[in-house]
């Protein structure tokens, strides 16, 4: 019979004894259940306002739960420091805190780092919370993450929102919402928005801020509506700034993100890249509406790349700027896939077309969008943001950005019985190899995507082949008599 080992029996016993502590019932403070807790003990809270500063302890897997949720439970700073702080290393993401509103944390002296939270050589599972209404007010000091500020940690943030959180008068305004420094942090499904910073020299990543060799993972959240003001000399990525990391981005809106109309060095309106060290992948991002207030020029609206490497597929870059949506410096890389680009963006399967938005700040796309069926299934995650099914329907090409349309509701998948659909396979195709159709017959033309005619054949059920030579790499249509279309695209020779 082989042996428990002692570490795990030691582990085991604590989670079986767990206790569960009761705020206000048997306590009249979280701290104080906090600071009584064994191993693995869980504190519920019940619904109210708790006017607190919180440290937490040097116990392990500690849960800290609300019994009503977000909306009904709130942990107050009262304008007099931090809300919450967490810096043992005992501290790891079997640490859960779910269902609470962390707000009024200020910060006026000393460190401006997480008014709201404030996580350093620890992790925990953020759940289901509201970080809102925090502040850091340092003249001349640092301002670094006024709602969350994450310093070497592994810490997930899940099913959360990071909103109206402001550094005001600091020089330096790292991520107003959301500050991270090395680590291994995950994001998932968070909105990050109405964040807000005022700096006398640098305002960087005012959603949010990531640097030092963080590894970062972030898929189907929102970055929106956060705000600089005009007094900074710098403004580098006011929706999102990445410094020297490792990042994943998938199905992410960077959108309606305002940099402020002072200074004479705005770069990345959405999103700025920056250090040869950063390896950033951009995959089903919709970065659109990003604009300077006064319509000052930005360089780079939707992405600005520095030194860093960057690779862009399946995405969205529309932004309402005199300048381009994609720039970078001498030893930048900016590689874009697959994706619609405003003013056009050379690149393998990249169009230059309105993106068909609903509209209103609502950027879902529109049955009739060209974004529809514009991407490329490879490396195509397997839903949108807003967790729909994609590609939709099946055997589709999948959308470009970070919403999935459902193409059955579209000219590209026509809605009637499958035996009148139209099939084009292979999709994508090597230009100049032939392409195949199904359920077709009759005369049919090719065209661009801005109907321009590139060939012109009557097809039959055995003779269903249609040549591509002569068509550049990217999108077309093939369109019948009775007004039927297909998209499909032409990738280059391997």
């Amino acid at each position: 019979m082989k042996k428990i080992p002692a570490l795990l029996l030691f582990l085991i016993t604590f989670q079986v004894d767990a206790t569960i502590r009761h705020v206000p019932g048997a306590y009249l403070t979280i701290q104080a259940a906090l600071n009584s807790c064994q191993g693995f003990d869980t504190v519920l809270v019940q619904s109210g306002t708790f006017n607190e500063n919180l440290s937490w302890p040097a116990t392990a897997g500690i849960k800290l739960l609300s019994s009503a949720g977000a909306d009904s439970t709130t942990i107050s700073g009262g304008q007099t420091g931090r809300v919450l702080s967490i810096s043992s290393a005992i501290a790891d993401t079997n640490t859960h805190i779910s269902g609470f509103t962390f707000t009024d944390g200020y910060l006026y002296s000393g460190q401006g780092y997480g008014a709201g939270i404030y996580i350093i050589n620890a992790s925990v599972k953020l759940e289901n919370c509201k970080v809102t209404g925090n502040h850091v007010y340092l003249p001349g000091g640092h301002g670094y993450g006024a709602g969350i500020h994450l310093d070497n940690s592994s810490t997930k943030i899940i099913n959360c929102t990071i909103s109206d959180n402001v550094i005001d008068s600091a020089s330096w305004c790292y991520g107003a919402g959301i500050y991270i420094s090395g680590g291994n942090p995950f994001i998932s499904n968070v909105n990050i928005f109405n964040n807000r910073a005022n700096s006398d020299s640098w305002c960087y990543g005012v959603g949010f801020f990531a640097r030092a060799n963080a590894i970062v993972t972030v898929e189907r959240t929102t970055v929106s509506g956060n705000f600089s003001g005009d007094n900074a000399s710098w403004y580098y990525g006011n929706g999102i700034y990445l410094g020297n990391v490792t990042a994943t981005l998938t199905n992410v809106l960077v959108a309606d993100n305002i940099s402020g109309s002072g200074g004479n060095f705005n770069y990345g309106g959405g999103i700025f890249c920056d250090g040869n060290a950063a390896i950033i992948n951009l995959v089903n991002v919709t970065v659109a509406e990003n604009y300077r207030t006064a319509n000052g020029m930005i360089n780079g609206s939707g992405i600005y790349v520095r030194d860093a490497t960057v690779i862009a597929i399946n995405s969205i870059f529309y932004n309402p700027n005199p300048g381009s949506e994609g720039m970078q410096s001498l030893n930048g890389t900016l590689d874009i896939l697959f994706s619609n680009v405003r003013g056009g963006y050379t690149g393998l399967g990249n169009q230059n077309v309105s993106p068909g938005f609903v509209g209103n700040s609502d950027y879902h796309l529109l049955p009739s969008s060209l974004c529809a069926g514009a991407a490329t299934a490879n490396g195509a995650p397997s839903v949108d943001r807003d967790g729909t099914i994609r590609p939709l329907p099946a055997a589709t090409m999948p959308d470009q950005g970070c919403y999935e349309v459902d193409q059955s509701a579209t000219a590209l998948e026509n809605a009637e019985d499958p035996k009148n659909k139209i099939f084009v396979y292979p999709n994508p195709v090597i230009s100049g190899a032939p392409v195949y159709v199904r359920n077709i017959t009759g005369a049919v033309i090719i065209t661009d995507i801005i109907g321009k005619v590139y060939s012109k054949k009557f097809i039959t059920e055995s003779n269903n082949a249609l040549s591509t030579l002569g068509l550049p790499a990217g999108n077309y249509l093939i369109h019948t008599m009775d007004g039927k279309s297909k998209l499909f695209q032409v990738a280059g020779k391997p």
